[in-house]
């Protein structure tokens, strides 16, 4: 995006725009279907959600993880606006800006595979504190983090620990969800995320303005502090296991 900009700044719009022209026509094309026999349900919105709810706070496991979520959204999401204000503040140009969210990209990649590995070997609720410390210990780098070597290695760093715990924490609560009760709890669960993300956003991107880099980057700091402190501690979270473990 930041080298797309660089270049002409209706570019990555453009970009954007032929990508959903892209899956519109793989979309069209596909012919088979992938729905079965429906059975007509009268359903009261409210009550299904209320449902959901009731299940979600039932289980402390799926609960907490779902906080948890809600909270490495807020992280992911403001971390692409610390990498632009340390841009900014260094005057590092779009380009090298673009080239290091592309790196961070590759780390997603490394960590969705990586993920899959690690849950094989390690139990879940031990893998998901161990992405914690890392990212307690990477996190700092981004106050420091003023060459765009260093940066760059701290966004993929973040990236790689970011999505084999976004894969653990979502993984998680499809295999202990019931069935019947999937689509409540997960839009209960949506709902916190997606409310986490707009509200982080706002609330980053305003202490940025406010505070500045490093004030923000503690402050994030310290609700990773709390949160791998909460994953380490807490029994029911640290002994979770997939169901087939």
């Amino acid at each position: 995006g930041g080298v797309l900009f660089s270049i002409g700044r209706a570019l990555p719009f453009v970009a954007d725009g032929i990508s959903y022209l892209v899956i519109l026509g793989a979309l069209l094309r596909m012919r088979s279907s992938f729905q079965g026999e429906r059975v007509a349900v009268a359903a009261n919105m409210l009550m299904e959600v209320g449902e959901g709810l009731q299940w979600l706070w039932s289980h402390v496991v799926v609960r907490l993880l779902a906080f948890l979520s809600g909270y490495f959204y807020i992280l992911m999401s403001g971390s692409i606006l610390i990498v632009y204000a340390i841009a900014r503040e260094h005057q590092i140009s779009l380009i090298v800006v673009g080239i290091v969210l592309a790196v961070g990209g590759g780390g997603n990649f490394v960590g969705t595979a990586l993920s899959p590995l690690l849950q094989r070997r390690v139990r879940f609720g031990r893998a998901l504190g161990w992405m914690l410390v890392l990212f307690v210990l990477l996190w700092p780098l981004y106050g420091i983090a003023s060459a765009p070597i260093l940066l760059g290695i701290t966004v993929a760093g973040l990236a790689v620990v970011d999505s084999i715990a976004a894969i653990l924490v979502s993984s998680y609560p499809l295999a202990i969800v019931p069935d019947e009760l999937q689509g409540r709890v997960g839009s209960v669960y949506r709902l916190i995320l997606f409310g986490s993300l707009a509200l982080g956003q706002l609330a980053v991107g305003f202490c940025l303005d406010r505070f500045g880099i490093l004030v923000t980057v503690g402050l994030l700091w310290g609700g990773l502090i709390f949160w791998a402190g909460v994953v380490l501690v807490h029994s029911a979270v640290r002994r979770a296991v997939f169901p087939e473990d």
